[in-house]
């Protein structure tokens, strides 16, 4: 086993796994994103995720817990267990064929006594960075984690006011077109109005009938049609 550097694509995995949260310094606070220990049988890589002390914790449990983050050829997991003095438990693989509880517990030993090591690699690696004053991991997720996705979601929330807008719109242009076909169906009924006032020319009498029929049905669903797009398109603006 030996300790090396992440790469960008390695960090990505991490942080996708963990998700920290921006508002919660916590998630992230232990969070380590540039080193990490790698084993060069299993080519399984493991880092820190999230440390709490059993003197936060407030129990009557005096055991600190861990959460250590894999990545490994089948895929990247999340790991936890409790320690005290040396002593742990909770170690399960969650891939018992390519590595056992004992090769995870070997791991996080490693990692653990490698401190002074890794942060010398650190302290070698974080001299030409510009990390204006902030610790590593704060910086990378502020630059490659939480900007993309407060971005991500102005474009979300652009697309679907742009979409609501557009829908609103169509609605209301539909609404106005059935207006306007109802009063024209109004005017077209009154066209023939002087048929229907000569009865005994029964022929002309009997489509001036139909068409008021019809013109007076026509209106009215084109009517009920226009209220209904009108009530749609102002619940969309809401």
């Amino acid at each position: 086993m030996k300790t090396v550097l992440l790469n960008d694509k390695q960090r990505k995995k991490i942080v996708n796994l963990v998700r920290p949260k921006e508002n919660d310094y916590y998630s992230y606070q232990n969070l380590n994103l540039l080193t990490a220990v790698f084993d060069e049988d299993t080519k399984i890589y493991l880092t820190l995720a999230y440390y709490l002390s059993s003197s936060i914790k407030r129990t009557d449990e005096h055991y600190d817990d861990y959460t250590y983050v894999m990545l490994t050829p089948m895929g990247n997991y999340v790991v936890g267990c409790k320690e005290e003095a040396g002593n742990y438990k909770g170690i399960f693989s969650p891939l018992p064929v390519l590595i056992s509880n004992k090769k995870i517990l070997e791991l996080i030993e490693y990692y653990r006594h490698s401190f002074s090591e890794r942060f010398s690699m650190e302290k070698e690696a974080k001299k030409e960075m510009d990390l204006e004053g902030k610790g590593f991991t704060e910086w990378y997720l502020e630059k490659h984690y939480f900007e993309k996705k407060e971005n991500a979601k102005c474009v979300n929330t652009t697309v679907v006011t742009d979409t609501t807008i557009n829908k609103s719109h169509r609605i209301k242009v539909f609404s106005r077109i059935c207006y306007g076909l109802s009063v024209i169906s109004l005017v077209v009924g009154a066209s023939f109005h002087g048929y229907r006032i000569h009865p005994e020319y029964v022929e002309h009498y009997n489509i001036g009938v139909t068409m008021g029929i019809t013109m007076i049905m026509a209106f009215m669903i084109f009517l009920v049609a226009g209220i209904l797009l009108t009530l749609m398109g102002k619940r969309k603006s809401f």
